[in-house]
């Protein structure tokens, strides 16, 4: 008996003390609990920010080409690199004097080839008139000889044959000036029609070399931020952005705006991060 009472203190005497310590710890955590900061709180969206470094990108971009079929293209003038440009501005200009002298010279060439084709015009105008007044005097001679003629009844036989014979050689005359007015014209109108080539030859090169002279100042055809590509002309090694003086090919590109409407962001995120984005979010 005395034996079991002494198992049943060794339990309870434990638990009493254990009880004992764990109401003198709560009567501490409630004091210290009394005694913490608070603040209100108010239900609402939680905005969570994850920082991260990437490159961006334009979805869109126009490249700036050197002008095509226009030799010895030089680098005067090139817009601000990096920087904001509108479009419509010009972006980058050519050295045009050399093509401007040309233009000079083919204009003089147009001017003497049209005052070539106004001569032969006005020679081939007078020439008409004068065949057109020959012929008119024929055909006097031709109805003249023909009256005549119609006298023989009332003149002598000889009269009347030699009047014959003057419509013959009126009638002869007359074809022979129908047929001199026919060559003229046909000689006319093959002249014109030469120095008509010759002067149409001239507009085309001085137009040609117009659109040259356009085509020397590019011009942006959008709005945005211009960035210069490198110029391998010597050597990749030695390639460095286009800049006023260099020579460049036809064709190449020199320049390339990005559409700023298509930038895109390119970048890696913690994995910790991950599930703290969605698709939609403000960026």
């Amino acid at each position: 008996m005395k034996r079991r009472w002494k198992q049943v203190l060794l339990v309870l005497i434990p638990l009493a003390v254990a009880g004992g310590i764990g109401a003198r710890q709560w009567r501490t955590l409630q004091a210290n609990v009394e005694n913490l900061p608070s603040a209100p709180a108010r239900s609402g969206e939680f905005l969570v920010k994850v920082r991260c470094r990437g490159e961006l990108e334009a979805a869109r971009s126009v490249q700036l080409s050197a002008p095509m079929n226009v030799p010895s293209l030089q680098i005067v003038w090139l817009a601000p690199s990096g920087g904001a440009i509108r479009q419509g501005d010009t972006a980058i200009r050519f050295d045009s004097s050399m093509v401007k002298q040309q233009l000079l010279e083919k204009e003089a060439s147009l001017r003497q080839a049209q005052a070539t084709l106004e001569q032969a015009q006005a020679e081939a105008q007078i020439r008409s008139e004068q065949d057109k007044r020959d012929l008119s005097a024929t055909r006097y001679q031709v109805e003249r000889a023909r009256m005549e003629v119609s006298k023989q009844e009332i003149v002598s036989a000889i009269q009347g044959e030699e009047s014959r014979i003057d419509l013959g050689l009126a009638q002869e005359k007359q074809r022979v000036q129908q047929a001199a007015s026919n060559l003229h014209t046909a000689s006319d109108t093959s002249r014109i029609a030469s120095f008509t080539r010759v002067r149409d030859q001239a507009q085309t090169e001085v137009d040609i070399i117009k659109r040259r002279i356009e085509r020397m100042e590019v011009k942006t055809p959008l709005t945005g931020i211009i960035v210069y590509l490198s110029n391998y002309s010597q050597g990749w090694m030695n390639a460095k952005p286009f800049k006023p003086g260099d020579s460049v090919w036809p064709g190449s590109v020199i320049a390339e705006i990005p559409d700023l409407t298509t930038l895109q962001l390119k970048a890696k995120i913690e994995e910790i991060d991950r599930g703290r984005i969605a698709i939609g979010q403000e960026v």
